[in-house]
């Protein structure tokens, strides 16, 4: 049961710094989902929110019900979906940039899929979900209250730090404090 597990990889300190670089010469900029991808398909390589959000479920277009005062959320299913495999190309944006280093470890330790940003403002918290491959976190800003939990087990992941994390299993992320938290979130795909 250890749905955690600290890598020894190289900490890359200037990462948060360097994306507040890009977002304020708006090089960047957070899409819908509060995520940046860092790399695309080889026919948009300028597409850095591609990859943002769920591959599989369109979130933005759910059908809400409601039933005695109580609200479900009902996903629609997208149509030709793309896979975490279609993603095999750096961004142009980032090309240079410590995020490139952190592709180019990634890569040679992986096969990857999508390699994203994801913002989490305060006082916020995921759906209880199921990936369909592991992630690798790298947190650049997280603090107190924000928490990662995988089948009932909450963990604060510190910034700079590399966890290889067993998110096919029923998990969540939740950002209790009143600062965002921003995590590189990487899918490893099956060799």
């Amino acid at each position: 049961m250890n749905y955690f597990t600290e890598l020894p990889f190289l900490k890359f300190e200037n990462a948060y710094s360097e994306l507040q670089r890009l977002l304020e010469h708006k090089i960047l900029t957070w899409g819908k989902q509060n995520q940046i991808c860092l790399n695309s398909v080889e026919s948009e390589p300028e597409n850095y929110l591609l990859g943002s959000g769920s591959l599989t479920l369109d979130w933005d277009n759910a059908v809400q019900k409601s039933n005695n005062g109580s609200l479900n959320i009902s996903p629609i299913k997208i149509k030709n979906p793309l896979t975490e495999s279609d993603f095999t190309i750096l961004c142009n944006q980032f090309v240079g940039s410590v995020f490139e280093d952190m592709y180019v470890l990634i890569t040679s330790k992986y096969r990857v899929g999508r390699v994203r940003l994801m913002q989490s403002h305060p006082k916020t918290c995921l759906s209880w979900h199921v990936d369909n491959t592991p992630r690798l976190h790298y947190p650049l800003k997280t603090q107190e209250g924000c928490l990662m939990v995988i089948d009932n087990v909450a963990r604060h992941l510190p910034v700079n730090t590399w966890w290889m994390t067993d998110t096919l299993k029923k998990h969540t992320a939740l950002n209790a404090s009143n600062q965002s938290r921003i995590h590189l979130v990487c899918s490893i795909l099956p060799d």
